[in-house]
């Protein structure tokens, strides 16, 4: 596939602070969805600013190919007074786009809200205004659409949508989707950008991101109550069970002591309401490569 964008050795400096360090990477012009992470701050909005031209390069070089790119904030916001019909108008006004109606009516329709053509914007749920946002972008017909945060403050059936409307979007474009939230990247992406304090620290397939950390088999321990995990946490340690606690209030347990957690606790269900094993996923791997395997 034809290169879009290519950046050799990338630093963007502010100051004396190093945003992004010696970047390398390159995107193709292949359909699908790119999953840029990382932790906050380590340079996720930067890469895309400095792709875009808004943050100036203090050493190394940006390539881009003779062709549309777009972008999506992560909080689009348009003048409240105006329809969506009418911020698209004004959006091809401002990019020399001649204006087509038909165009517009169709990109509404692709984003679905081909039933509001004709309501203020002000008016707009935040789910409304990301779905105007994609359309903005997507009436430009680039052949690349970066989108900050899609899926930031929405709930949870509007987070839904919005993974939808992108996996439908992404199937004709190449779609960078920057976010926090990993079970999101997980459910849609197919590639990956992975940033860490600045420096690129992988750039593949989201299979091969999860294979090369390398991680044990583990099981999932959800503990009937908060004095009940305390004390098991304790008879764990004891028993030289290695655990890891989760911010969901679950603990993590290697596969590998399975056995002998069954010996500890022959009634398990008295103490623990759920147990069962897991498969490697894209926030294990991500907490492994971003800590270097440090539990």
């Amino acid at each position: 596939m034809n290169k879009i964008i290519e950046i050799e050795d990338l630093t963007v400096s502010f100051g004396n602070f190093d945003a992004l360090k010696n970047v390398t990477c390159s995107i193709s012009a292949d359909p699908g969805i790119i999953g840029l992470i990382g932790p906050n701050g380590a340079g996720k909005t930067t890469l895309i600013h400095a792709i875009l031209g808004q943050h100036k390069a203090s050493q190394g070089e940006i390539k881009l190919a003779n062709q549309a790119l777009a972008y999506c904030p992560d909080t689009p916001e348009f003048p409240a007074y105006l329809t969506a019909t009418e911020v698209l108008q004004q959006s091809c006004a401002l990019n020399e786009k001649a204006e087509d109606l038909q165009q517009i009516e169709a990109t509404l329709e692709k984003v679905g809200l081909s039933e509001y053509p004709n309501k203020k914007v002000g008016g707009y749920s935040r789910g409304m205004k990301q779905r105007l946002g994609i359309a903005v972008a997507l009436l430009l017909d680039p052949i690349l659409i970066f989108l900050d945060e899609p899926t930031s403050a929405l709930d949870p059936i509007g987070r839904i949508e919005i993974l939808q409307l992108i996996t439908k979007v992404s199937q004709e474009k190449t779609v960078v989707v920057s976010s926090h939230l990993l079970a999101d990247i997980e459910n849609i992406a197919d590639r990956l950008l992975v940033l860490n304090h600045g420096e690129l620290i992988f750039q593949g397939t989201l299979y091969q991101f999860i294979e090369s950390s390398q991680m044990d088999e583990f099981a999932e321990l959800e503990i009937k109550s908060e004095q009940v995990k305390q004390e098991v946490m304790d008879i764990l340690q004891v028993n030289d069970i290695e655990f890891y606690p989760e911010i969901t209030g679950k603990l993590m347990i290697k596969s590998e002591y399975t056995e002998k957690l069954l010996q500890i606790f022959p009634d398990i269900g008295q103490t623990i309401s759920t147990y069962r094993a897991t498969s490697n996923s894209l926030e294990m791997a991500f907490e492994r490569a971003i800590t270097g395997g440090e539990q």
